[in-house]
């Protein structure tokens, strides 16, 4: 069990990290969302990739904290705004977002369709979204191998398939999606 442990933690956070790279990436006139920001875990991929201004939202106050201090470590200046805000009500005008990104901090959030409806809200014509969330595993054997789920006890989860439908309902006209076990890493579009 360990080495498949193992494995699938390689893979996963493979994944994840490359989507990171991918999504951080941007030139000086475009502006990023990071929403939750969490600790900032994006702006450790940010150096030398991230160009224009990133914005991050969140609302725990010791999160954002902790997002500050990558933003120095990555030393964007004042290319970094972190604000205290919800993401389900976005502060900022519509269509002035070039990419969301959402890192493992979706799962955590109730009201997913609010979320993703105020992600295309923000997002320009042709903008996207890059990220990563927990789903429900629909393999019944999910809380001895994947020990994170301790969440489903917090907040109610919902499948892959579930997450996809919510998404493209919410205004993401291309979306695609790659799950393994409980990890999900998606890209979507809106027109």
């Amino acid at each position: 069990i360990n080495q498949l442990w193992a494995g699938f933690s390689a893979r996963l956070l493979r994944r994840m990290y490359d989507a990171m790279d991918e999504g951080v990436r941007c030139g000086p006139d475009e502006v990023l969302l990071d929403a939750p920001a969490g600790g900032g875990t994006v702006l450790q991929r940010a150096r030398g990739r991230l160009a224009g201004t990133y914005i991050g939202i969140d609302l725990s106050p010791a999160q954002l904290g902790r997002a500050s201090r990558m933003a120095r470590r990555a030393r964007l200046g004042d290319r970094a705004l972190l604000v205290r805000a919800d993401a389900r009500t976005i502060p900022l005008a519509d269509e002035s977002i070039d990419r969301v990104l959402s890192f493992n901090g979706l799962h955590l959030i109730v009201d997913k369709e609010a979320v993703l409806s105020e992600f295309t809200r923000v997002l320009r014509p042709g903008g996207e979204i890059v990220g990563s969330t927990l789903v429900e595993d629909e393999r019944p054997v999910r809380s001895r191998t994947y020990p994170w789920f301790f969440c489903t006890r917090i907040v109610p989860m919902v499948t892959a398939a579930e997450f996809e439908r919510v998404a493209v309902a919410a205004g993401f006209t291309e979306w695609e999606q790659e799950a393994e076990g409980p990890f999900v890493v998606f890209r979507g579009r809106r027109d």
